[in-house]
């Protein structure tokens, strides 16, 4: 599909396009992959839940206000892409989402989600109404984040931090960790795969 002066590609549309919304009254978690995972699931859901979590491509086109945005599955209407003026729209109250760009599509005109493409959006969810959002300043590694991921939802559960202390003891375990495969150990202490992890609104 044209995206005015560049090209979003087929390839963007990823097959690991995932949602998982918690919360809010609701017992068991809503998982919603690949085809599920579609743009018109996310604006139907996200306002029942008070968390979300999103592994998806994102992108933005500097040419064009307003746009960047959040690559979902393709649903009926072959309609992917959640602009940032849909996301001023929705209707949210929701505690926390997580943005986990896995990617970031490139082609003219279209850059790196980093500095204004991560706030503009952001900003658009924390107007909709979401409390706080924890997002990745850059592409990051599919393993190291899922291992990240999975103490950051850890400590806010189990441990009954804040958000902004949960993503520090998080990032403090991955640093730590090694993992041996083979006769080769892998380390993640390097500040590329714990570092672009941020917070972004309440804290607590």
């Amino acid at each position: 599909m044209d995206l005015i002066r560049g090209q979003v590609h087929s390839g963007i549309f990823s097959h690991y396009t995932r949602i998982v919304l918690r919360g809010a009254g609701h017992d068991d978690p809503k998982l919603l992959m690949d085809n599920e995972a579609t743009k018109d699931n996310f604006i139907k859901y996200s306002p029942l839940y008070s968390i979300i979590h999103v592994s998806a491509h994102s992108i933005i086109n500097e040419k064009i206000p307003l746009s960047p945005g959040i690559v979902f599955s393709k649903g009926i209407n072959n309609d992917a892409i959640l602009n940032t003026f849909e996301i001023y729209n929705l209707d949210l109250n929701t505690d926390l989402i997580t943005l986990s760009a896995c990617e970031t599509a490139l082609g003219q005109g279209i850059s790196n989600v980093e500095g204004e493409g991560v706030n503009g959006i952001a900003r658009a969810f924390l107007y909709a109404g979401a409390h706080s959002l924890v997002v990745s300043l850059w592409q990051v590694s599919d393993e190291s984040s899922s291992f990240f991921m999975k103490d950051f939802y850890s400590y806010l559960k189990n441990e009954d931090l804040g958000k902004a202390e949960a993503l520090r003891q998080a990032k403090l375990n991955l640093m730590k960790m090694k993992r041996k495969i083979g006769s080769l150990t892998i380390s993640y202490s390097h500040p590329f795969f714990w570092a672009p992890f941020i917070v972004i609104g309440r804290s607590q």
